[in-house]
């Protein structure tokens, strides 16, 4: 697995001809992610400020820090719905109660996941 030097885990996110690129953090959440990957997700709009899809199964997030405020480019998994959430705009709002467990960042190509519409595919694999 790709790692940095600090344990992030590069990974790149497939959107249509699109890639975007990304890291997860050294965190077990993050980590149990990675090893889903590969995996194509069906995303969707959500609130004009993110999109969002359900994993194929749920992350374990017993102990994980939860946030209650988002940052634009944040990877969060939502443990209520199992769904990943890339926040690619920002408004304010809190984020309601469990909050999100952030899994990691998105560092190239944000404006990529802004633009793809209120439904679409979205590959997530390790960068090699």
């Amino acid at each position: 697995m790709s790692t940095d030097a600090n344990g992030v885990v590069r990974v790149q996110l497939k959107i249509g001809d699109e890639i975007v690129t990304a890291g997860l953090d050294d965190t077990p959440p993050a980590r149990e992610f990675a090893a889903m990957l590969p995996t194509t997700i069906s995303m969707h709009e959500l609130l004009s400020q993110e999109k969002a899809g359900e994993l194929p199964r749920g992350i374990t997030v017993d102990g994980a820090q939860r946030e209650s405020t988002y940052a634009v480019g944040m990877i969060g998994y939502w443990a209520p719905s199992n769904d990943i959430a890339i926040i690619y705009a920002g408004d304010g709002r809190p984020v309601p109660q469990p909050g999100l467990v952030r899994l990691g960042t998105v560092d190239g190509g944000l404006d990529v996941v802004a633009a793809a519409g209120d439904e679409f595919e979205m590959t997530v694999e390790r960068c090699d």
